[in-house]
C-alpha cells in the first residue's frame, strides 16, 4: 500500500543513509561489534485481539507482543536501549492497517520482516526500511484514520456534521487528553463502500480518543439524537452526551512519516490471504447457520 502523501526527498535522501553506528556493548544480545542501525516498520493489528497498544501487565498489548517478538528473532533484547518508538498508541479494539515503529538494530531492514513472521499472534510487520539515527515515529506529518459506521447509518447527515468537524477547533469536549489549545482536523471524507458508511480522517496528530467520540457525535447527528446547535457548543468547550463510537470501528490507516517503502513482505500477504479465507468461511458457516435455524422446516 503506497502513502497518499506528498513524499520530500530532501528527508528521504536523510533516511537512505547507513549510519556506521558500531555495538560495543551488544546491548541488543547480538554479537559485539555488530552494526546497529535505526529501522522503521509498517506494522498492522487487529485490534480486538489486544488490549489497546501501550504494554500493560498480565494483558495482552500489540506493544508486548511485538517485544517478545522481536526479542524472539535477535533483533532487540531490551526495548529502551533500542529505543523502540511507536507513531501512534491505539486504544484498546482499535486496529491499523500500517502503524510505524522505529527501532535500533542489527538485523538488516531487508531480512526483518522474515525475521518476525509467525512470531505474533494478531500482528504483523509488512515493510522495514532504514531511516535516520534521530528518527522518531511520533513526529509524523500526517496521520490517517478510518471509521466503520453501520451500512444503515445517513451518508448526508454524516457529511453534515463532518463539515462542523473540519478545520481548527476546541475539541476539550471530545477527547480525555489535556490538549491545552485548538486541534485542527485537516479532512473528514464520508462515503459509502460495500455494506459500511466510512468516514476518514487526516490530521497531524489527533487527541486521545477525539476521532471515537467524533464519530458518535456525527452519528448522533445523523440519527437525529443531537442538534447542530449542540455540535457547535461543544466544539466551543460545552459538554456534549453522546457517546463514542465502538472502538472495533476504527482503522489507522497510513503514518506519513516521508519514508519511500520496499515492497511489502510476501510472507505477510500469504499468511494473510490465508486468514481471510478463513474469517470468509466462518461468515460463511454463521451465514447458513442462521438461515437453516430460521427455516420453517426447523422445529
Amino acid at each position: 500500500m503506497r502513502s497518499p502523501f506528498r513524499i520530500d526527498l530532501d528527508y528521504i535522501c536523510r533516511c537512505d543513509r547507513t549510519y556506521d553506528r558500531t555495538d560495543h556493548s551488544a546491548r541488543d544480545g547480538t554479537p559485539r561489534g555488530g552494526l546497529i542501525l535505526r529501522v522503521a516498520a509498517r506494522l498492522a493489528y487487529w485490534g480486538p485481539a489486544y488490549h489497546g497498544y501501550a504494554r500493560q501487565p498480565d494483558v495482552d498489548t500489540v506493544e508486548g507482543d511485538l517485544i517478545r517478538a522481536l526479542r524472539r528473532g535477535r533483533a532487540i533484547s531490551d526495548p529502551r536501549s533500542a529505543r523502540l518508538a511507536v507513531a501512534s498508541r491505539t486504544d484498546r479494539g482499535v486496529s491499523a492497517l500500517a502503524n510505524v515503529i522505529a527501532f535500533d538494530t542489527s538485523v538488516p531492514p531487508e531480512r526483518m520482516c522474515r525475521v518476525v513472521h509467525g512470531r505474533m499472534h494478531d500482528a504483523w510487520l509488512w515493510a522495514c526500511a532504514p531511516v535516520a539515527d534521530d528518527f522518531n515515529p511520533r513526529h509524523a506529518r500526517m496521520r490517517r484514520y478510518r471509521y466503520h459506521f453501520r451500512g444503515d447509518a445517513s451518508v448526508r447527515g454524516l457529511q453534515r456534521a463532518a463539515r462542523l468537524f473540519q478545520g481548527e477547533h476546541d475539541f476539550a469536549s471530545f477527547t480525555v487528553e489535556r490538549v491545552g489549545g485548538r486541534l485542527r482536523i485537516d479532512r473528514i471524507r464520508v462515503h459509502r463502500d460495500g455494506p459500511f458508511v466510512l468516514a476518514d480522517f487526516e490530521a497531524e496528530r489527533f487527541a486521545r480518543g477525539l476521532i471515537r467520540r467524533v464519530a458518535g457525535s456525527m452519528d448522533a447527528y445523523s440519527r437525529a439524537e443531537v442538534t447542530e446547535a449542540a455540535l457547535h457548543n461543544a466544539l466551543h468547550g460545552e459538554p456534549l452526551r453522546a457517546a463514542p463510537a465502538p472502538p472495533e470501528g476504527l482503522f489507522l490507516l497510513d503514518v506519513d512519516c516521508g519514508i519511500v517503502w520496499p515492497p511489502p513482505s510476501l510472507h505477510v500477504a500469504e499468511a494473510l490471504s490465508q486468514r481471510a479465507l478463513g474469517a470468509t468461511l466462518a461468515q460463511r458457516f454463521a451465514e447458513q447457520l442462521a438461515a437453516e435455524l430460521r427455516s420453517p422446516s426447523v422445529s
